[in-house]
Protein backbone atom coordinates (compact mmCIF):
# COMPACT_ATOMS: atom_id res chain seq x y z
CA UNK A 1 0.00 0.00 0.00
CA UNK A 2 1.56 3.65 -1.51
CA UNK A 3 0.09 7.13 -0.43
CA UNK A 4 2.71 9.40 -2.09
CA UNK A 5 1.63 12.89 -1.65
CA UNK A 6 3.65 15.82 -1.25
CA UNK A 7 4.33 18.79 0.95
CA UNK A 8 2.36 20.91 -1.96
CA UNK A 9 0.08 18.51 -3.25
CA UNK A 10 -1.02 15.80 0.09
CA UNK A 11 -3.60 13.30 -0.58
CA UNK A 12 -6.60 13.88 1.74
CA UNK A 13 -9.01 10.50 2.84
CA UNK A 14 -12.21 11.79 4.56
CA UNK A 15 -16.23 11.43 4.55
CA UNK A 16 -18.68 13.24 2.51
CA UNK A 17 -19.76 14.60 5.80
CA UNK A 18 -16.23 15.45 7.31
CA UNK A 19 -17.52 14.85 11.03
CA UNK A 20 -15.44 12.67 13.45
CA UNK A 21 -16.02 9.27 12.97
CA UNK A 22 -18.27 8.79 9.82
CA UNK A 23 -15.90 6.35 8.06
CA UNK A 24 -13.72 3.02 8.97
CA UNK A 25 -10.19 3.54 8.29
CA UNK A 26 -7.25 2.44 6.55
CA UNK A 27 -7.12 -1.29 7.56
CA UNK A 28 -4.04 -2.94 6.02
CA UNK A 29 -3.49 -6.48 6.97
CA UNK A 30 -3.56 -7.75 3.09
CA UNK A 31 -0.32 -4.82 2.25
CA UNK A 32 2.80 -6.48 1.74
CA UNK A 33 4.05 -2.83 3.20
CA UNK A 34 3.08 0.42 3.93
CA UNK A 35 4.22 3.97 3.15
CA UNK A 36 2.08 6.98 3.58
CA UNK A 37 3.63 10.14 3.21
CA UNK A 38 2.01 13.92 3.29
CA UNK A 39 -1.80 12.61 3.73
CA UNK A 40 -4.46 13.93 5.37
CA UNK A 41 -6.45 11.23 7.52
CA UNK A 42 -9.39 12.71 8.99
CA UNK A 43 -12.50 11.83 10.81
CA UNK A 44 -12.29 7.92 10.89
CA UNK A 45 -12.66 5.63 13.14
CA UNK A 46 -16.38 4.38 12.58
CA UNK A 47 -18.05 1.32 13.99
CA UNK A 48 -17.23 -2.27 13.03
CA UNK A 49 -19.79 -4.65 13.04
CA UNK A 50 -19.78 -4.83 16.76
CA UNK A 51 -20.66 -1.18 17.06
CA UNK A 52 -16.81 -0.63 18.38
CA UNK A 53 -14.91 1.85 17.18
CA UNK A 54 -12.17 0.90 14.03
CA UNK A 55 -8.75 2.11 14.42
CA UNK A 56 -7.63 5.07 11.98
CA UNK A 57 -4.63 3.08 10.39
CA UNK A 58 -4.36 -0.50 11.53
CA UNK A 59 -1.56 -3.35 11.04
CA UNK A 60 -1.12 -6.49 12.56
CA UNK A 61 1.35 -8.57 10.36
CA UNK A 62 5.09 -8.09 10.48
CA UNK A 63 5.41 -5.97 7.55
CA UNK A 64 7.67 -2.61 6.80
CA UNK A 65 5.44 0.50 8.04
CA UNK A 66 6.32 3.79 6.93
CA UNK A 67 4.21 6.72 8.02
CA UNK A 68 5.93 10.39 7.53
CA UNK A 69 4.67 13.92 7.33
CA UNK A 70 1.09 13.32 7.63
CA UNK A 71 -1.74 14.59 9.50
CA UNK A 72 -4.38 12.47 11.29
CA UNK A 73 -7.18 13.85 13.03
CA UNK A 74 -10.60 13.22 14.64
CA UNK A 75 -10.32 9.42 15.02
CA UNK A 76 -12.53 7.33 17.57
CA UNK A 77 -10.00 5.07 18.84
CA UNK A 78 -6.16 4.22 18.32
CA UNK A 79 -5.16 6.51 15.64
CA UNK A 80 -2.34 4.11 14.51
CA UNK A 81 -2.14 0.64 15.71
CA UNK A 82 0.48 -1.61 15.05
CA UNK A 83 1.26 -5.18 16.56
CA UNK A 84 2.85 -8.62 15.41
CA UNK A 85 6.54 -7.68 14.35
CA UNK A 86 5.57 -4.97 12.30
CA UNK A 87 9.18 -2.53 11.67
CA UNK A 88 8.10 0.87 11.96
CA UNK A 89 8.89 4.40 10.74
CA UNK A 90 6.58 6.82 12.26
CA UNK A 91 8.21 10.27 11.85
CA UNK A 92 7.14 14.07 11.77
CA UNK A 93 3.49 13.46 12.09
CA UNK A 94 0.36 15.67 13.30
CA UNK A 95 -1.87 13.64 15.16
CA UNK A 96 -4.51 15.13 17.38
CA UNK A 97 -8.16 15.78 18.81
CA UNK A 98 -8.22 11.96 18.37
CA UNK A 99 -10.00 8.89 20.33
CA UNK A 100 -13.50 9.37 22.02
CA UNK A 101 -13.42 8.47 25.97
CA UNK A 102 -10.45 5.66 25.12
CA UNK A 103 -7.83 5.22 22.47
CA UNK A 104 -3.76 5.69 22.10
CA UNK A 105 -2.10 7.96 19.43
CA UNK A 106 0.69 5.72 18.54
CA UNK A 107 0.03 1.90 19.68
CA UNK A 108 2.84 -0.58 19.73
CA UNK A 109 2.29 -3.93 20.52
CA UNK A 110 3.82 -7.57 19.76
CA UNK A 111 7.19 -7.39 18.79
CA UNK A 112 7.22 -4.06 17.40
CA UNK A 113 10.59 -2.79 16.61
CA UNK A 114 11.85 0.76 15.07
CA UNK A 115 11.63 4.64 15.58
CA UNK A 116 8.44 7.10 16.44
CA UNK A 117 10.41 10.77 16.17
CA UNK A 118 9.44 14.54 15.40
CA UNK A 119 5.65 13.88 15.91
CA UNK A 120 3.35 15.77 17.47
CA UNK A 121 0.04 14.41 19.02
CA UNK A 122 -2.25 16.92 20.86
CA UNK A 123 -5.45 15.82 22.42
CA UNK A 124 -5.82 12.08 22.08
CA UNK A 125 -7.85 10.13 24.88
CA UNK A 126 -5.36 7.83 25.99
CA UNK A 127 -1.36 7.57 25.58
CA UNK A 128 0.31 9.47 23.00
CA UNK A 129 3.08 6.94 22.40
CA UNK A 130 1.89 3.68 24.08
CA UNK A 131 4.47 0.25 23.88
CA UNK A 132 3.93 -3.38 25.01
CA UNK A 133 5.02 -6.56 23.82
CA UNK A 134 2.73 -9.78 24.91
CA UNK A 135 2.54 -11.04 28.44
CA UNK A 136 2.10 -14.86 27.41
CA UNK A 137 4.45 -14.14 25.22
CA UNK A 138 7.27 -12.44 26.21
CA UNK A 139 9.55 -12.58 23.21
CA UNK A 140 10.49 -10.88 20.60
CA UNK A 141 9.74 -7.77 22.43
CA UNK A 142 8.87 -4.58 21.33
CA UNK A 143 11.52 -2.21 21.04
CA UNK A 144 11.37 1.34 19.97
CA UNK A 145 13.34 4.22 19.89
CA UNK A 146 11.00 7.33 21.12
CA UNK A 147 12.53 10.40 20.49
CA UNK A 148 12.07 14.11 19.73
CA UNK A 149 8.04 13.88 20.14
CA UNK A 150 6.19 16.98 21.37
CA UNK A 151 2.89 15.39 23.90
CA UNK A 152 0.56 17.91 24.60
CA UNK A 153 -2.78 17.81 26.88
CA UNK A 154 -3.37 14.22 26.09
CA UNK A 155 -4.54 11.11 28.49
CA UNK A 156 -8.08 14.04 30.46
CA UNK A 157 -10.87 12.09 28.04
CA UNK A 158 -10.20 8.27 29.98
CA UNK A 159 -10.21 9.82 33.14
CA UNK A 160 -9.42 8.30 36.75
CA UNK A 161 -10.14 5.23 35.69
CA UNK A 162 -7.33 4.74 32.90
CA UNK A 163 -5.28 8.18 33.39
CA UNK A 164 -3.52 8.69 29.59
CA UNK A 165 -0.09 9.52 29.73
CA UNK A 166 2.35 11.33 27.14
CA UNK A 167 4.81 7.97 27.05
CA UNK A 168 4.06 4.48 28.45
CA UNK A 169 6.16 1.45 28.70
CA UNK A 170 4.80 -1.85 29.33
CA UNK A 171 4.52 -5.43 29.44
CA UNK A 172 8.08 -6.75 28.62
CA UNK A 173 8.69 -3.67 26.26
CA UNK A 174 11.49 -1.95 25.69
CA UNK A 175 11.65 2.03 25.01
CA UNK A 176 14.58 4.76 24.45
CA UNK A 177 12.61 7.59 24.93
CA UNK A 178 15.07 11.17 24.72
CA UNK A 179 14.60 14.33 24.02
CA UNK A 180 10.77 14.51 24.10
CA UNK A 181 8.36 17.30 25.17
CA UNK A 182 5.37 16.96 27.64
CA UNK A 183 3.14 19.24 28.65
CA UNK A 184 -0.48 19.66 30.09
CA UNK A 185 -0.38 15.82 29.81
CA UNK A 186 -2.79 13.63 32.48
CA UNK A 187 0.58 11.85 33.30
CA UNK A 188 4.12 12.32 31.91
CA UNK A 189 6.27 9.10 31.23
CA UNK A 190 4.91 5.65 32.70
CA UNK A 191 7.33 2.81 33.01
CA UNK A 192 5.12 0.17 34.76
CA UNK A 193 6.32 -2.34 36.49
CA UNK A 194 5.71 -4.84 34.00
CA UNK A 195 7.80 -3.06 31.53
CA UNK A 196 11.67 -4.05 30.95
CA UNK A 197 13.42 -1.99 33.35
CA UNK A 198 16.27 -3.26 33.12
CA UNK A 199 16.57 -2.49 29.28
CA UNK A 200 14.89 0.50 29.03
CA UNK A 201 16.71 4.09 28.72
CA UNK A 202 15.53 7.48 28.77
CA UNK A 203 16.55 11.34 29.71
CA UNK A 204 16.54 14.48 27.80
CA UNK A 205 12.89 14.58 28.37
CA UNK A 206 11.23 18.42 29.53
CA UNK A 207 7.72 18.35 31.64
CA UNK A 208 5.73 21.18 32.22
CA UNK A 209 1.90 21.86 33.42
CA UNK A 210 0.45 25.57 32.87
CA UNK A 211 -1.33 24.71 36.22
CA UNK A 212 -0.55 23.26 39.85
CA UNK A 213 -3.74 21.11 39.88
CA UNK A 214 -6.40 20.33 37.82
CA UNK A 215 -10.19 18.50 38.66
CA UNK A 216 -11.19 15.36 37.12
CA UNK A 217 -14.67 15.52 36.49
CA UNK A 218 -14.70 12.38 34.31
CA UNK A 219 -15.25 10.05 37.66
CA UNK A 220 -17.52 10.90 40.91
CA UNK A 221 -16.58 12.31 42.94
CA UNK A 222 -14.34 14.37 40.91
CA UNK A 223 -10.68 13.89 41.72
CA UNK A 224 -7.57 16.92 41.95
CA UNK A 225 -4.69 15.99 40.28
CA UNK A 226 -1.51 17.65 41.18
CA UNK A 227 0.39 17.83 37.45
CA UNK A 228 4.12 17.72 38.60
CA UNK A 229 3.57 14.49 40.88
CA UNK A 230 2.47 13.03 37.72
CA UNK A 231 5.16 13.87 35.54
CA UNK A 232 6.53 10.28 36.52
CA UNK A 233 3.62 8.19 38.08
CA UNK A 234 4.45 6.92 41.58
CA UNK A 235 2.94 3.65 40.70
CA UNK A 236 5.44 2.93 38.11
CA UNK A 237 9.64 2.74 38.11
CA UNK A 238 10.53 5.41 36.02
CA UNK A 239 12.35 8.28 37.84
CA UNK A 240 13.05 11.60 37.23
CA UNK A 241 16.92 11.94 35.54
CA UNK A 242 19.28 14.21 35.99
CA UNK A 243 19.21 15.31 32.41
CA UNK A 244 15.59 15.98 32.78
CA UNK A 245 14.09 19.38 32.60
CA UNK A 246 11.17 19.41 34.97
CA UNK A 247 8.64 22.02 35.25
CA UNK A 248 10.01 23.80 32.76
CA UNK A 249 7.96 25.75 30.00
CA UNK A 250 9.38 25.28 26.51
CA UNK A 251 7.99 28.98 25.19
CA UNK A 252 6.05 27.41 22.71
CA UNK A 253 5.29 30.00 20.06
CA UNK A 254 1.69 29.89 21.11
CA UNK A 255 -0.09 27.68 23.65
CA UNK A 256 -3.90 28.07 25.28
CA UNK A 257 -3.13 26.12 28.24
CA UNK A 258 -5.98 23.76 27.50
CA UNK A 259 -6.33 20.49 29.55
CA UNK A 260 -9.71 18.19 28.54
CA UNK A 261 -10.77 19.18 25.37
CA UNK A 262 -13.47 17.13 23.11
CA UNK A 263 -12.81 14.82 20.66
CA UNK A 264 -12.81 16.29 17.40
CA UNK A 265 -11.85 19.82 19.19
CA UNK A 266 -9.36 22.19 16.86
CA UNK A 267 -5.92 22.76 17.62
CA UNK A 268 -5.32 26.61 17.73
CA UNK A 269 -1.91 26.32 19.36
CA UNK A 270 1.98 26.47 17.73
CA UNK A 271 4.08 24.17 19.15
CA UNK A 272 7.04 25.59 17.67
CA UNK A 273 9.84 27.20 19.80
CA UNK A 274 10.12 30.49 20.33
CA UNK A 275 14.19 31.58 20.41
CA UNK A 276 15.51 31.42 24.03
CA UNK A 277 13.50 28.59 24.22
CA UNK A 278 15.44 26.24 27.49
CA UNK A 279 14.23 23.28 24.95
CA UNK A 280 17.36 24.28 22.77
CA UNK A 281 20.33 22.93 22.92
CA UNK A 282 19.27 20.24 25.93
CA UNK A 283 19.00 17.20 23.87
CA UNK A 284 20.46 13.88 23.95
CA UNK A 285 22.69 14.36 20.55
CA UNK A 286 22.43 10.53 19.85
CA UNK A 287 18.93 11.76 18.69
CA UNK A 288 19.30 15.99 18.31
CA UNK A 289 20.73 18.64 20.00
CA UNK A 290 17.79 20.27 21.12
CA UNK A 291 14.03 18.52 22.69
CA UNK A 292 10.54 18.57 21.26
CA UNK A 293 9.32 17.81 17.23
CA UNK A 294 10.19 21.32 16.02
CA UNK A 295 14.00 21.80 16.04
CA UNK A 296 16.66 24.14 15.00
CA UNK A 297 18.64 21.60 12.35
CA UNK A 298 15.61 21.90 10.19
CA UNK A 299 15.29 17.65 10.64
CA UNK A 300 12.03 17.93 12.70
CA UNK A 301 8.04 17.97 11.81
CA UNK A 302 7.45 20.47 8.66
CA UNK A 303 3.94 21.24 9.62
Amino acid sequence: MQVLGTQTKPVFFNSDTQTPGSWGGLACDSAQAVTIKWAHIDNAGGPDPTGSPRKTISVAVPIKVDIEDSWITNGQDDEIGIKNGAQITILRNTITSSGSTDGEAINLKLAVTGDVAYNVIFSQAGTGVKLETNASVPFPQTVVNVYNNTLVSNGWRRGAAEPGRGVSIGVNAVGHVYNNIMVNNYQGFELFTDGDAKNTTYGNNLFFTTATTVVDQTVTPTVTVNLAANFYPSDGVGKAQGTDLISTDPLFTSFNGSFVLPNGAPNPNDFHLKAGSPAIGKGNATYNADLGAYTSDGKGNKH
